[in-house]
């Protein structure tokens, strides 16, 4: 993790094959926005939480394809 103007930095690894690491990072851009990586091909998204009061936040997964139209799948996630 490495705190930044913006937020935080969190990385991750996990094994990949033999000798290499496959590595993860999530930027979170305090204090509501997380940004997630996506596989190459699949539709981008971003995930928001917005405070409400003490017990009830609101959620929202914008999600958007840089390139086409999203497929009805994507749309019923």
């Amino acid at each position: 993790m490495k705190e930044t103007d913006y937020g935080l930095v969190v990385a991750s690894r996990r094994n990949a094959d033999e000798g290499n690491y496959y590595w993860r990072l999530n930027q979170f851009l305090m204090p509501f926005y997380v940004l997630t990586p996506m596989a190459s091909g699949n539709p981008m998204s971003c995930q928001i939480a917005v405070p409400v009061d003490d017990e009830h936040m609101m959620w929202m997964v914008p999600t958007w394809d840089p390139d086409k139209p999203l497929m009805a799948e994507h749309l019923a996630e």
